[in-house]
């Protein structure tokens, strides 16, 4: 199985255009396992990874602005932006190298992130919409509250 099949399983989005369960099929006969769909994923993370660094300020930035509890301390801020390159180059990794899923760990410096968040009392779900927005971009206030950077129910600092 390829990493693009692992990683779309993992996210329910397996199935065909046909039946509308692969929303980002544009042909029913799309084979996401042969060759020419992983050798243009590798060469798509192969292009990216060139780009690494400003990718990953992206990220960064998306994270600090949308979440307000991870903007909190300047020392996690610093971990946080290694966690976040950590995280983008690892996945263009697995995608250029088609390096299989089951053998990917998260990386260390993202593990030792969530465990000082958890030691500080960082609320569970700016966590958790910190790894969303990693994969999707912004992700709204689970509470409904508006403004996601509300989510701590303090004012932005």
């Amino acid at each position: 199985m390829t990493p693009l099949r692992q990683v779309l399983e993992f996210h329910g989005r397996t199935g065909t255009a046909a039946d509308g369960q692969y929303p980002y099929a544009r042909a029913s006969h799309l084979d996401l396992d042969g060759p020419a769909v992983a050798e243009l994923v590798a060469d798509v993370a192969a292009a990216v990874s060139r780009q690494a660094a400003a990718v990953s300020e992206a990220v960064y930035q998306v994270i600090l602005r949308e979440i307000a509890p991870l903007n909190d301390d300047k020392p996690l801020r610093a971990l946080l932006a290694s966690s976040v390159d950590s995280n983008v180059n690892t996945c263009l990794q697995i995608m250029q190298h088609r390096i299989d899923l089951a053998a990917v760990q998260a990386p260390t410096v993202a593990v030792e992130y969530a465990r000082r968040l958890a030691q500080r009392g960082t609320p569970l779900t700016a966590l958790l919409r910190a790894d969303a927005a990693q994969e999707h971009g912004p992700v709204p206030d689970p509470q409904g509250r508006g403004d996601p950077r509300q989510a701590s129910g303090r004012e932005p600092a």
